[in-house]
């Protein structure tokens, strides 16, 4: 796993689940806002968010 993958599990931005294969993770959707800050932050613009 990256050590940003690791940074972002300990901040709770990614949510890691152990699993037979290896690691999984997926996003924390309780700090989506966060989430999204740092994505408009890094890339510029507003994020194109889809909640289906």
């Amino acid at each position: 796993m990256s050590d940003i993958a690791e940074e972002m599990i300990k901040e709770g931005l990614l949510l890691h689940h152990p699993t037979g294969y290896g690691t999984q993770v997926s996003l924390n959707s309780q700090k989506k806002g966060e989430i999204d800050r740092i994505i408009k932050e890094v890339l510029g613009g507003e994020p194109e968010v889809n909640d289906n």
